[in-house]
């Protein structure tokens, strides 16, 4: 995913751990950053893989459905 969507290191950890069911305020706690830095690497995927909720983002992460279609 984060080779076809053009995603950073971080937005691809983001989107992968959310994938994974992790809340928000955990993910800032496993990646050791602040709440603020996970929601912003949070849209940068979203704009990026053309979606707009989490649902949608973990939708594309697990293949469910192509980002044109959410």
């Amino acid at each position: 995913m984060a080779d076809i969507f053009h995603l950073t290191q971080r937005e691809a950890d983001v989107a992968c751990l959310l994938a994974s069911g992790v809340q928000l305020n955990a993910i800032a706690a496993a990646l050791d950053v602040g709440l603020g830095t996970v929601r912003f690497h949070l849209k940068q995927a979203y704009q990026k893989t053309g979606t707009n909720s989490q649902a949608a983002l973990v939708a594309v992460a697990h293949g469910f459905a192509k980002p044109d279609r959410l």
